[in-house]
């Protein structure tokens, strides 16, 4: 299920593309860390030039973060993996991202 904060914060985004936004989406209802691989899958996209400077520029803007790496059973090569950046303060509670 995703949090209504996350459907908030979503529907607050007036700046970005439709390809921004997809993708975004795609973190939103997977709620977990994934590819650039995994989210051309995810979102059907016929290639990657597609989606992964569409991602890099979200991790820029600071909407997403690279969280980790894994390797990429298709190229065998290590990746990075991305997730909603999710802002924390100092006594555990969620902020508000927009």
């Amino acid at each position: 299920m995703i949090h209504r904060n996350s459907i908030a914060s979503y529907r607050s985004i007036t700046d970005l593309g439709d390809r921004h936004r997809r993708i975004y989406e795609l973190f939103l209802m997977r709620g977990h860390p994934m590819t650039d691989r995994d989210v051309k899958l995810a979102g059907r996209f016929e290639d990657m030039n597609l989606v992964r400077p569409r991602i890099t520029e979200l991790v820029d803007l600071g909407i997403l973060v690279e969280c980790g790496s894994v390797v990429d059973p298709e190229t065998k090569r290590m990746v990075r993996q991305c997730r909603i950046r999710q802002a924390i303060d100092s006594n555990g509670v969620q902020l508000t991202m927009f």
